[in-house]
């Protein structure tokens, strides 16, 4: 019955395309109707009038259909019910069922569109609930307090069908309740509460429109007019720094809680007692604390700790001092001190007898070596809020301690550029103060200080020729008299000159140089290669050091490199224009595989063979040497054609990475590598790589991985 009824609708469908002139779909593939809008569930009271609304693209039909056993069978007619027209662009299409009935609780309804060109496609089913679902106050709204002029809440929670509230309130203790206007939500919050609202009740009816309405038991308002205040304030104190801060408080109110807060209002974590205790603390400092009740916040005073620093005792010492010699005795380490008194006193029977040294109320004392010092024991009274005592005793003994040379400085020879090191020794009780190096330019005639050249040592860095016969001695200086060293002649010979590194430069890469013509070496004593054959030196870097007869040295490197004028660096695979460099009127352009000869049928990645212009498409490794022949017999200088990758190192040190490459590739095994001077980041080869050759410039370099390998040429 329903295929008969498909077919049925099916020839509707096609006459009905006809008269409205749509083309009958030229169907391919089965495409089922796509559903752009599900039917949802609805509730409805007896009696009442209820809609379900879907919608389907690329649809050729709908029929409605209601199931009564839960989705096992689905009835087509549907009594007491409307449906819209079917709509061709895609809805919404709608059935409304009137004055159901509870028996209808639980039905479900679907639409079933039909598809131009394939099968037909079900929404999902929406369920009809029919009422009456009684109305249930489940949860009572409980007594609230509040503080004045702050906001209260009262709560009801319902069950049952669509639920609506009407929020009363009672100011004659429930005698009477009046509605409240716009109050119609399961929360009622009144807002900014006055005092005399305390004692008020509410209560809230919830009701519906398939079952009669229920009312909640009233509860009451009050609304708490507290009094927090400050009884007595934290207090500024001068403490001494010694001492540990107490600051209080005292405040009345309900439920009090603190936190004290420092200059910046910034809370001081664990200070949350209305006693504060802080150790001392460097500098000035303000607090305040913060006091909160059920319904208020206030804040203490600001109470300021200014404190008086206790001076630190410089230990008691002993000291020696040669007649002449000034030597400072400090009484305190801290000198910061708060406005401290100070006076300076001596004993001159070994702490028997003390008598105040007029003038001296420093936070130090000079005292100058004589007999008249020896043992005398100084001491200074400290004065101020906080204390008043005596620093320790210093005691000054005068000594005499002759100076005595036990090691003169030897003579020393020396190449130009050399470090030099003169060393002494003399009597011991001497400090590195007591040793003065000085200098003679004139062989002996008269010394000099050397600038800042104390102690048993003198080091001179990189002598030249011209202080060649120089001599220096040591001053030393004893308790009472000076004495000098021998003085040391420094002989500086002249070191053998190589001029610069030098490059030489060969036209291929098996080309050799003689490096034995380049420098001169006559008249050296010796001269060291580090090549066995300097005569026959392949491109690369080469050394040379000489020594003359007095073993002065010099070297220089040299450097052997393939003049690049006719050489072709670029990418591997990279397009390139080559210009014949002789002019004529018929060209030809020549390619060799290193070896076998030149040929003159070039492969398809060359263009213009036969032009003074040689296009090629892409390197590839088998082209390495090009040349034009020129009216048949003239031949262009040979050009090499290198792919090359140059290292930038432009992302990080990591060879594998593209980004790093001149050309953006990782090189491989046919491809010349360049590492270029000064480039900041060194290539790390973390896996296994190969190149064709691998040139690192001066300075330059690579970082090998252990266990990883890199080969070079095949």
């Amino acid at each position: 019955m329903k295929k008969g009824l498909l077919s049925f609708i099916t020839f509707l469908l096609f006459t009905y395309s006809i008269a409205q002139q749509r083309p009958v779909p030229d169907c391919g593939p089965p495409i089922p109707a796509l559903i752009l809008l599900d039917p949802v569930n609805q509730q409805v009271c007896p009696g009442g009038n209820v809609t379900f609304i879907a919608a389907a693209g690329s649809s050729g039909g709908l029929w409605w259909s209601m199931s009564t056993d839960n989705g096992l069978t689905w009835e087509y007619t549907i009594p007491n019910s409307t449906a819209t027209p079917f709509r061709w662009n895609g809805g919404p299409d709608s059935l409304t069922l009137f004055n159901v009935t509870p028996e209808m609780n639980g039905y479900l309804v679907r639409g079933e569109y039909a598809s131009p060109c394939g099968p037909t496609t079900n929404t999902d089913p929406a369920i009809l609930s029919v009422g009456p679902v009684n109305i249930s106050i489940n949860g009572q709204p409980a007594n609230t307090s509040a503080c004045k002029f702050s906001s209260a809440d009262f709560l009801v929670t319902a069950t049952g069908s669509s639920p609506a509230y009407q929020w009363q309130q009672s100011i004659d203790g429930g005698i009477t309740f009046v509605h409240l206007t716009g109050k119609t939500n399961s929360k009622l919050t009144l807002d900014s509460v006055t005092l005399d609202m305390s004692t008020y009740q509410y209560r809230c009816i919830v009701s519906s429109n398939c079952s009669s309405p229920d009312t909640s038991l009233p509860a009451v308002l009050t609304v708490r007019n507290e009094s927090t205040a400050i009884l007595t304030q934290p207090v500024s104190q001068n403490l001494c720094s010694s001492d540990t801060a107490v600051l209080s408080v005292v405040a009345t109110g309900n439920n009090l809680s603190y936190q004290w807060q420092d200059y910046y209002t910034v809370d001081i974590g664990d200070a949350t007692d209305a006693t504060l205790r802080l150790p001392y603390q460097d500098g000035r400092h303000s607090y305040r604390c913060k006091i909160t009740s059920t319904c208020k916040t206030i804040y203490s005073n600001t109470a300021t700790l200014q404190y008086t620093i206790l001076p630190e005792l410089v230990p008691a010492r002993e000291q020696t001092v040669c007649n002449g010699q000034q030597i400072y005795i400090h009484a305190i380490n801290n000198e910061q001190t708060s406005n401290p008194v100070l006076q300076w006193q001596v004993s001159t029977d070994s702490g028997i007898t003390y008598s105040n040294i007029p003038n001296e109320n420093s936070h130090y004392i000079a005292v100058t070596g004589s007999p008249s010092t020896n043992r005398n024991m100084y001491r200074c009274r400290i004065t101020n809020s906080c204390f008043d005592d005596f620093s320790n005793i210093h005691t000054v003994y005068n000594i005499h301690i002759p100076s005595a040379i036990t090691q003169h400085p030897q003579n020393m020879g020396v190449c130009a550029g050399s470090k030099v090191v003169f060393n002494t020794e003399a009597a011991s009780g001497l400090s590195f103060s007591d040793f003065q190096w000085q200098v003679s330019t004139n062989n002996g005639a008269n010394f000099t200080n050397v600038n800042n050249a104390l102690g048993k040592i003198l080091t001179l860095q990189a002598v030249t020729t011209s202080m060649n016969n120089y001599q220096y001695r040591c001053l030393v200086y004893g308790c009472g008299d000076t004495a000098y060293s021998d003085p040391a002649v420094l002989s500086v010979f002249s070191s053998p000159s190589l001029v610069d590194d030098t490059t030489v430069n060969v036209t291929c890469d098996t080309c050799t140089a003689d490096l034995a013509s380049i420098y001169n070496t006559t008249g050296f004593t010796n001269t060291y290669w580090n090549t066995t054959n300097p005569s026959s030196a392949a491109p690369g870097k080469y050394y040379i050091q000489a020594f003359n007869a007095q073993g002065c040295s010099d070297s220089a490197f040299i450097y052997v490199n393939v003049i690049d004028a006719d050489t072709i660096r670029a990418c591997d695979g990279a397009a390139l224009r080559i210009v014949c460099s002789i002019p004529g009127t018929s060209y030809q352009w020549e390619w060799d595989h290193w070896g076998p000869g030149y040929f003159s049928s070039m492969s398809e990645q060359l263009s213009g063979t036969n032009e003074p212009v040689l296009f090629l498409s892409g390197i590839f490794l088998s082209v390495r040497l090009i040349r034009c022949r020129v009216d048949g017999t003239l031949f262009s200088n040979i050009i090499y054609v290198k792919p090359t990758a140059y290292w930038n190192g432009s992302v990080d040190s990591n060879w594998s990475n593209p980004l790093n490459w001149s050309c953006g590739q990782v090189p491989g095994s046919g491809v010349e590598v360049i590492i270029p001077e000064g480039i900041q980041r060194i290539p790390l080869v973390n896996i296994d790589a190969s190149c064709k050759k691998l040139f690192a410039r001066k300075n330059a370099g690579i970082i090998i991985q252990p266990g990883v390998h890199i080969k070079i040429g095949q």
